[in-house]
């Protein structure tokens, strides 16, 4: 079930790369439960996919590649680089055509061969500040 799951889950993230929306759908509970860094907190497949097509939208040549992934019995953790390009509108900010790289820590919760629960962590300030909407820190 582990191997299944990871591949399950490294699908995912091509097929967000690639605007595969299809597949995303197909990959996730109709009730899936998202908590992390994004815009908000989500309890549905279709919120998610309004989520992931807005990043998608933001970052049309977005890049996600996944540098570890571990799986034990329903549960696979990933940590990905993405990048891109900011293009794209971003949740009503304007594209400021800066180039991000933002590292994710993920849990994604299988059940059935879908996501049922997705946790992602990532460092929402750091985007902010290579996009040039706030100044980088001190000492940056």
């Amino acid at each position: 079930m582990s191997e299944a799951n990871k591949s399950l889950s490294a699908s995912i993230w091509q097929a967000i790369a690639g605007g595969n929306w299809p597949v995303v759908e197909n990959a996730y509970h109709p009730n899936v439960a998202y908590h992390g860094s994004g815009p908000a907190e989500v309890d549905n497949r279709g919120d998610f996919m309004t989520m992931a097509r807005g990043y998608k939208t933001a970052f049309p040549a977005m890049r996600a590649q996944i540098q570890a992934q571990v799986a034990e019995d329903n549960l696979v953790t990933n940590r990905v680089t993405v990048t891109g390009k900011h293009t794209g509108d971003l949740f009503g900010m304007p594209p400021t055509g800066k180039d991000i790289k933002v590292d994710i820590i993920q849990v994604q919760r299988v059940e059935g061969g879908k996501v049922v629960e997705e946790w992602e962590v990532w460092d929402q300030l750091e985007m902010m500040r290579q996009l040039g909407v706030i100044p980088p820190a001190e000492g940056h």
